[in-house]
């Protein structure tokens, strides 16, 4: 079955929301021919249902579909408002830890996305926190995660994980129910080759963002184009993609004004000819 119309309806709702202009062909809603059970799957598959919803919401057209609908939407809207919640207090209490042991963090993806991008759409979903630190602060850091019963998750092959994470520069901790994704030196595989940053100049870069606290910083806009342009490419190699990694960049460069230009311009030192032209 084509199901071409819902698809373009989910596009649509995303340009939307990015440009803050009016829904494009939101009439379609209602004449019968959306099939609503694809359309609410496939968007909660890509993490980005609610925010179809909170278009709808703000066009005043969520409450003309049929109820079943539209509690299934509204429903995805409060789950992925709950989550957000509970992912950013998660971070406030980490980031606690880092602030005492005066070690700086820039949170990524959607920790430092949701006040930055989402703060008036706050239903941006996180599988886990994820933070960049000094490479130089990572022994201390597993230390006194340790002492907060944040310990690394531990593979079936100890010595295969800590070659995982000197490839990635990153590992991952857990207490059972909080997953902290702390990266030093990130890595991405795209085109079947490693990827990596000037973890340096990045940092020189960084901005800091005392709201999120002491020792907070975030990427400066470019940074966070070129991080999110290849995360999105690694994860597509990783048949991972979801439409909410293409919302990120949308926002965060319409927001900030970033040309594909200059995000091109920004990554080609780190990609080969293919991965320029993906």
């Amino acid at each position: 079955m084509d199901h071409s119309q819902e698809k373009t309806f989910i596009r649509n709702c995303l340009k939307a929301l990015v440009r803050e202009s009016p829904l494009a062909g939101g009439e379609s809603l209602f004449d019968g021919r959306i099939d609503w059970d694809f359309l609410i799957r496939t968007a909660e598959s890509h993490r980005v249902l609610a925010f179809v919803g909170a278009l709808l919401e703000k066009q005043g057209q969520i409450d003309r579909l049929d109820s079943s609908i539209s509690l299934r939407v509204k429903s995805a809207m409060g789950l992925a408002s709950w989550e957000n919640r509970v992912r950013m207090l998660e971070f406030e209490k980490v980031q606690a830890c880092f602030q005492e042991a005066n070690v700086p963090v820039i949170p990524l993806k959607g920790v430092a996305l949701t006040p930055l991008v989402y703060a008036k759409t706050p239903f941006r979903r996180m599988a886990d926190i994820d933070l960049l630190i000094h490479q130089e602060d990572l022994e201390k850091s597993k230390i006194f995660l340790a002492k907060q019963s944040l310990h690394l998750k531990q593979m079936q092959n100890r010595w295969q994980a800590e070659l995982l994470a000197r490839a990635w520069g990153r590992c991952s901790f857990t207490d059972g129910s909080l997953d902290l994704d702390l990266q030093w030196n990130p890595r991405f595989l795209i085109g079947g080759r490693w990827v990596a940053w000037d973890m340096e100049r990045v940092w020189q870069r960084a901005q800091p963002f005392p709201g999120m606290g002491k020792l907070v910083f975030v990427f400066s806009p470019m940074d966070q184009a070129i991080h999110l342009s290849l995360q999105i490419l690694n994860d597509i190699d990783n048949n991972i993609p979801r439409l909410a990694q293409l919302l990120d960049l949308a926002l965060v460069m319409e927001r900030n004004h970033v040309v594909r230009g200059a995000v091109l311009e920004g990554a080609a030192p780190f990609l080969d000819t293919e991965g320029r032209g993906r």
